[in-house]
């Protein structure tokens, strides 16, 4: 018991899981996700001026304002809201984000949260407003899944299986009430179905690229 006790107050010290967080959160695979989760920190606080300006609104896009197709993903309804989904954001690059470059996370970002928005414009006319990341997890997740299997690492068969049958279930019998509930909003499940489906030709794109500069 001594022994426990002293590992918790010496060995495991605030200072050194600080120090311990600060060495990893510094390494490259976590900067932009950083940068995703403050960014979406900070217009959550400011939230009475970002959702105005900001979140996917049918009715302004059809006015001409594009850009909110895709600065929607970043936003949140309530602040249950974006913990899930800062929490996921963290899950998925420590899982996948060692291995994938900034430029290829930051292009992928932007490729997929754009096309996630332009999707439910052009195909789900009965969600007026759209706001929050989950459509770009999805994406996100799909997109480490091909890639690991692409390094031939089996197991991730099983977790693309499972992210397959989370997005068929909800497009047949919805997402629990639970969690719609707790953001107090209707979970857009076609959102969840786009960023999955669209990262499988991202991905097909960013293989082939890859694939071409190497043999250049």
């Amino acid at each position: 018991m001594y022994a426990v006790i002293k590992f918790l107050t010496e060995g495991f010290s605030i200072k050194h899981l600080i120090s311990q967080l600060m060495t990893v959160v510094a390494t490259p695979q976590w900067r932009w996700p950083l940068i995703i989760a403050l960014s979406c920190s900070l217009l959550f606080v400011g939230q009475s001026l970002s959702l105005p300006l900001l979140e996917y609104d049918r009715g302004l896009i059809a006015q001409g304002q594009v850009w909110r197709i895709l600065t929607g993903n970043f936003l949140h309804t309530n602040s249950w809201h974006l913990l899930m989904n800062l929490v996921g954001l963290v899950l998925l690059t420590q899982l996948f984000g060692r291995h994938y470059s900034q430029w290829q996370f930051c292009l992928f970002t932007l490729t997929n949260c754009v096309m996630v928005g332009a999707l439910l414009y052009w195909f789900t006319p009965d969600i007026y407003y759209y706001v929050g990341l989950s459509g770009y997890l999805h994406g996100l997740f799909v997109f480490g899944c091909l890639d690991e299997i692409n390094r031939g690492i089996k197991f991730s068969y099983l977790l693309l299986l499972g992210i397959a049958a989370k997005v068929f279930h909800e497009q047949f019998y919805g997402a629990a009430a639970e969690i719609s509930a707790l953001i107090n909003a209707e979970v857009a499940v076609d959102a969840h179905w786009y960023g999955a489906i669209t990262a499988v030709p991202i991905y097909a794109l960013y293989l082939g690229w890859q694939r071409l500069t190497r043999q250049q």
